[in-house]
């Protein structure tokens, strides 16, 4: 039986970040949870949430689901390195 090892971490611009450490494996997986949706949506905006979680799921005449899952995973690991960078300009 395993336990849950787990951390929710709050940045100051409200994003929760859930980290989990699995000690027995070495690899790193991310999914991404948006604490939005269509019942958010003011009229002018009706249907947007939809119509974006088309794109993340069935892609676009120009870019399929992979290509747009890709530029998002490169995205959010800039953004993650980027404070490393920072840090390592400095030394």
């Amino acid at each position: 039986m395993s336990t849950l090892n787990y951390q929710i971490t709050e940045l100051n611009n409200g994003i929760r970040i859930v980290t989990e450490t699995v000690t027995h494996v070495q690899s790193m997986a991310m999914g991404v949870w948006v604490g939005v949706g269509s019942r958010y949506e003011t009229e002018a905006e009706n249907g947007i949430t939809h119509f974006i979680e088309h794109m993340l799921f069935k892609g676009t005449k120009r870019r399929s689901a992979q290509d747009i899952a890709a530029k998002l995973m490169l995205s959010a690991v800039k953004s993650m390195l980027l404070p490393v960078k920072n840090i390592l300009a400095t030394m």
